[in-house]
């Protein structure tokens, strides 16, 4: 076994993820989001601009944390799986769903920054009765691997 830095690696690869909006290049020129669906997402540009309301927060408010990361054996591949909860707005009422997300990273050789390759879905999206549900419900999943230990 090889032990590796679970939570700075979980913490690297969330602030990439949460700075799409306003740095692009988080993620790699060839990242696919929304990836395993017919509306995937193709490219870094298009990701950004997808991404870019949100992440901000106009067009639906999305909050996600890692739950397990785990490195590749070449260290330069890892995945990172955790909830998130989405939340958006119509006629002034706010919905809440809740699920995992599963993402792919490569690290960039030339600067060694961690970029998102493929993001997607790895569950079915379940509707909460409000924010404290969903909030609740991300605090109940398992944070394992990310506080320190080993990868096979």
């Amino acid at each position: 076994m090889r032990t590796w830095p679970g939570a700075a690696v979980a913490a690297t690869l969330t602030l990439a993820s949460h700075s799409l909006a306003v740095e692009p290049e988080a993620a790699d020129a060839t990242a696919v989001f929304n990836a395993g669906t017919a509306d995937a997402e193709r490219g870094r540009d298009a990701v950004a601009k997808s991404w870019a309301g949100r992440v901000e927060g106009e067009s639906a408010v999305l909050r996600w944390r890692p739950g397990i990361v785990n490195i590749g054996g070449d260290l330069n591949r890892a995945i990172s799986r955790g909830p998130y909860i989405l939340q958006t707005t119509k006629d002034g009422v706010a919905s809440f769903s809740v699920g995992f997300y599963q993402t792919v990273w490569v690290r960039d050789p030339d600067d060694m920054a961690w970029r998102v390759l493929l993001d997607g879905g790895a569950s079915t999206l379940a509707k909460l009765s409000d924010r404290v549900a969903a909030e609740a419900w991300v605090v109940a999943q398992a944070m394992s691997d990310c506080a320190a230990g080993s990868s096979p």
